[in-house]
């Protein structure tokens, strides 16, 4: 370990772990890239184009941030999948820079917060899968959060005169509507905090408030937020109207679970998933022998923050437990409560870290052997789960908890060149070939999501996300459908080609099984291979 000897935790070496784990899992090419992160590309594309989107395509949440920061690379090192992930890089790169500023303005200890940022250097696998591929906006979140949590307790305490720390907390918190509704768990404590503050001080009467404050943040929240807004006012309050009943006019919606379901997720599934006792892919458990260290530590991290919550209740003790108390609340009252990946967990994370270092500098005050050879086994125990994750590859760390959608990129370019070869470049597949491979091939190949993908051919119109795409398909001559690891959906296409009097040629490439040469173009929908 590094430094832990002393009181003094050299961030820059922090980030160098950083970088280094980040860079190895990059080199081995362990995170495939999937659809969901593709869409995100293709919006940073259209972007530079002149197209920018306000949300992700499809729907009316999770805002355009991250693409646009994309978009920013994209101009200046090139469209490529590396340059994506170096994006995500450096947005984490931030995350455990500001966690070690947050740990210093929360509990005034350098190794309390170069502890901190040295378990999320070195994070989970949770943390390292969602903060290297983007599903639109994860990454963006965390440091928004570290950053509103940080500018809240200096508006609160010593800094409260400032009107540029003001217009900062207005600012971050209205990106963070924006670019996810998840941001509230950290707005919300954020708000209390204020609002308390704001009646103590006129009820002492101790200072003087200034009113430009909070004109100053008003004005940051609108500009921040200002692309939601106009989002609502454009599009009938579709933003607002998905927030609160978890639906969309298009189809896209989020299933409510019973709240039993919702707790045994969260016991069973987001917790492990974020303390690293299993991967977000799988609902097995993993180094279950070595997992009593982080779990047993957390507990009592968790005991000591509520006991010193209690006691003291400081501003700082406050507002990190009101981090976990919104999220909570919002885990079990809402519709977050339905993915099984953990990912929602994320951002308990920095709140996750700052208790454990603050209770090992507590151990350490009497055992400080103790307390780094805890910390020692704690970041090498989320270094073995990198390590673990990175050599199973496939699947890798994957973002897809479904088997069926779990599969590498290696036979991607074959596809793209076969399609190209043969001259069939429009055609039919499923939402996770389809963006891919738009991407992938720089929109050469443009296949619309109108195939599904579900054991049961259940399908969701609402999955085709990019109406552009359908209609350049519609105007093809002549398609092809492509199939990802579905040998049921292959039988039937083949079965109602051949019924519906078409003569057709099939090739299987790696997961992707493909009908081509078809004597006449035919929509899925006259095949009728959906099911409700």
């Amino acid at each position: 370990m590094i430094g832990f000897k002393s009181d003094r935790c050299p961030l820059a070496l922090i980030l160098m772990a950083a970088v280094a784990l980040r860079l190895a899992i990059l080199a081995c090419g362990a995170v495939p890239f999937n659809s969901d992160e593709a869409v995100v590309a293709l919006m940073a594309r259209h972007t530079l184009e002149g197209r920018w989107p306000v949300f992700f395509y499809g729907q009316s949440y999770m805002g355009s941030l991250d693409a646009t920061l994309i978009a920013a690379a994209f101009a200046v090192l090139g469209q490529t999948v590396l340059v994506i992930r170096l994006v995500q890089s450096a947005v984490y790169l931030a995350t455990v820079a500001t966690t070690y500023a947050l740990g210093m303005r929360l509990f005034r200890d350098r190794w309390v917060a170069g502890a901190a940022s040295m378990l999320l250097a070195v994070p989970t696998v949770l943390v390292s899968t969602y903060t290297t591929a983007t599903l639109g906006g994860y990454g963006e979140i965390l440091l928004l959060g570290n950053l509103t949590l940080w500018l809240v307790h200096a508006v609160t305490t010593d800094r409260q005169g400032s009107l540029s720390n003001w217009l900062g907390l207005g600012l971050v918190c209205g990106l963070g509507l924006w670019t996810s509704a998840l941001s509230i768990v950290y707005t919300l404590p954020a708000g209390v905090m204020v609002i308390v503050h704001f009646l103590r001080v006129r009820r002492n009467r101790s200072s003087d408030l200034p009113w430009a404050a909070w004109a100053w943040a008003a004005a940051g929240f609108l500009a921040g937020s200002s692309p939601w807004l106009w989002h609502n006012f454009a599009h009938s309050w579709s933003a607002l109207r998905f927030m609160i009943t978890g639906q969309e006019s298009s189809g896209i919606g989020v299933q409510q679970l019973p709240l039993s379901s919702r707790l045994a997720g969260m016991a069973l599934l987001g917790l492990p998933a974020l303390l690293g006792m299993r991967f977000p892919w799988s609902a097995g458990y993993t180094l279950l022998p070595l997992a009593i260290v982080p779990l047993t530590t957390s507990l009592a991290a968790l005991t000591t923050a509520l006991q010193v919550s209690w006691h003291r209740r400081r501003a700082e003790h406050l507002l990190l437990i009101g981090v976990p108390g919104t999220f909570a609340g919002l885990y079990l009252l809402s519709r977050f409560g339905t993915d099984p990946t953990g990912r929602y967990f994320l951002p308990l994370a920095v709140p996750l870290v700052l208790w454990t270092a603050a209770a090992l500098n507590l151990l350490r005050t009497r055992h400080p052997r103790l307390a780094a050879l805890l910390l020692a086994c704690l970041v090498m125990y989320q270094l073995l789960g990198n390590i673990i994750a990175t050599i199973q590859n496939p699947p890798g760390l994957t973002t897809q908890f479904d088997p069926s959608n779990r599969f590498d990129n290696a036979d991607d370019h074959e596809l793209i060149s076969f399609l190209r070869s043969v001259g069939i470049t429009r055609g039919y597949s499923n939402y996770f070939v389809a963006f891919r491979i738009a991407f992938l091939s720089d929109e050469s190949v443009i296949l619309s999501s109108q195939l599904p993908y579900k054991p049961d051919m259940s399908y969701n119109p609402a999955d085709d996300r990019y109406p552009p795409y359908t209609a350049e398909v519609e105007r093809a001559r002549e398609v092809v459908y492509v199939t990802s690891i579905h040998p049921a959906l292959d039988a039937l296409l083949a079965e109602r080609l051949a019924a519906a009097g078409l003569q057709f040629l099939e090739r299987q490439i790696g997961p992707y099984h493909i009908f081509y040469r078809l004597s006449r173009h035919i929509t899925p929908q006259e095949l009728g291979v959906w099911s409700p």
